[in-house]
């Protein structure tokens, strides 16, 4: 959308001036959701206009993203990934695994975008306290840092 990417190109130099020294990119997997060319062609000015400020940039769920457009990474100082172990199930309206395969994909991602120097954070939603723990120690295994949100609508 051409007005909130002018909108944040034209704020984001008052966000400075108010202290804020980096930027989550989220929804990045939009793109993946969809796949069509507006939404790369605004994702990459928003991108383009906040790597300009030269704060870091943390750029969330973008795996089809960075794997549509590996340049699009110059810049981008951390990714961050959700849904790698557990993921909320709208249908079932609950917290549960995520399948292998695609478990697999996202740690791989994950797994090329350390080996490329970037920070990874792994985001994930879950209260139990075992998949916790299967998850701190994934990501201690491979020097990711891990984020529990503590509050969100899909935590149960």
């Amino acid at each position: 959308d051409k007005k909130w990417q002018n909108y944040l190109t034209k704020t984001v130099k008052s966000y400075e001036e108010k202290g804020i020294d980096g930027y989550f990119i989220d929804h990045s997997d939009l793109y993946e959701k969809r796949q069509n060319n507006t939404i790369y062609a605004g994702l990459k000015t928003i991108l383009s206009s906040l790597k300009k400020t030269k704060s870091p940039l943390i750029l969330n769920n973008a795996q089809a993203l960075v794997e549509k457009d590996p340049k699009i990474l110059k810049g981008i100082a951390m990714i961050s990934q959700e849904d790698v172990f557990t993921y909320w199930n709208h249908q079932t309206n609950k917290r549960e695994d995520v399948p292998e395969k695609e478990s697999l994909k996202k740690k791989n991602y994950l797994k090329k975008m350390a080996a490329m120097h970037k920070h990874v954070y792994v985001i994930d939603f879950t209260k139990k306290s075992d998949w916790q723990a299967v998850i701190k120690a994934y990501d201690k295994k491979y020097g990711y840092s891990t984020l529990f949100p503590l509050k969100t609508n899909y935590s149960k």
